[in-house]
């Protein structure tokens, strides 16, 4: 009736703006997570930029640095992650 998974959410405290930083330090600990063979790894919404929405939200200029580092559907970083699952 019901399907028992086995998921692994990841908390990590990122830096603020620094992607490739967040994107290694995310990595690190997928592969850490992976160990144990869970079906699912989950990860916080916003960790690769480091949370920054509050910031901009706070300080409407940073509107435009903050969509300077959003990433596209087809972007390295999507990529990277896709790979990786």
């Amino acid at each position: 009736m019901y399907k028992v998974i086995k998921a692994s959410a990841l908390s990590l405290k990122p830096k603020a703006w620094d992607k490739p930083y967040n994107a290694d330090k995310l990595e690190h600990y997928i592969r850490k997570a992976a160990e144990e063979e869970p079906d699912l790894i989950v990860a916080p919404e916003g960790v690769l930029e480091g949370y920054v929405v509050g910031e901009v939200v706070e300080n409407p200029e940073l509107g435009k640095e903050m969509l300077s580092i959003a990433e596209p559907m087809d972007g390295e970083y999507v990529k990277r992650f896709r790979d990786l699952a």
